[in-house]
This record gives structure tokens, sequence and C-alpha cells, in this order.
């Protein structure tokens, strides 16, 4: 993502060891709280446009 904080907790959903990892409901509401500690014109993000390949359809 483009903000640190969800970053850090994507990341720490990934830790190996379950004793360190997030439950579910851990990892839910940390990431509420991120997203809620920022302001909302802040998450207007615009979005990354990547332009289309023609693609070839052969028979």
């Amino acid at each position: 993502s483009t903000i640190p904080e969800i970053d850090e907790v994507l990341v720490s959903m990934t830790e190996p060891d379950p004793a360190t990892r997030p439950t579910a409901y851990e990892a839910m509401k940390a990431l509420l709280d991120a997203i809620g500690a920022i302001p909302p014109v802040s998450l207007i993000i615009e979005p990354e446009l990547v332009p289309l390949q023609s693609v070839r359809l052969t028979t």
C-alpha cells in the first residue's frame, strides 16, 4: 500500500511464528485503528493506471 501503518500490519500478518503473528481479530483491529487515525482526505489516493495491451486471439 502507500500507507506505512497499513504496511506494518500486513507485514506482521506474514510472520511465520504463530506466537508473534497477530490473530485475525488483532490484525483487523490494527487495520481499523490505522485507517481511523488517518484523515479522510488523506485516504483519497489517485489510482495508477496501466495502459491495456492489445490481445491477439488465435483460433
